[in-house]
């Protein structure tokens, strides 16, 4: 599994990739990071497709990482081969 420190987290939303929140649509309504893609773990082998190419540098944030690390696996056997898990909400991430 790949980890980023906190501190590269802006460096590579400023290139190409992009952030993946795979929380419930209900904790998303209520905080989300900026510019975050929306896909709730349960339909994330449905949606991944539709919205990652599987090139793309993808990270991925839930609430407190598990959902993150699951995800991950997820995209992994699909095909993905640059997931990292960046963490939680319940642990913020500065990446400002």
């Amino acid at each position: 599994m790949n980890h980023l420190p906190c501190n590269f987290v802006h460096d590579k939303l400023s290139t190409s990739a992009k952030l993946l929140d795979v929380r419930t649509d209900e904790e998303y309504r209520r905080e989300a990071l900026p510019g975050a893609l929306h896909i709730p773990l349960q339909n994330l082998p449905l949606m991944a497709k539709n919205h990652i190419n599987t090139e793309e540098e993808v990270l991925v944030y839930c609430h407190s990482d598990s959902r993150a690390i699951i995800a991950e696996k997820i995209l992994a056997g699909m095909g993905y081969k640059n997931v990292v898990v960046i963490g939680g909400l319940q642990h913020p991430i500065s990446y400002h």
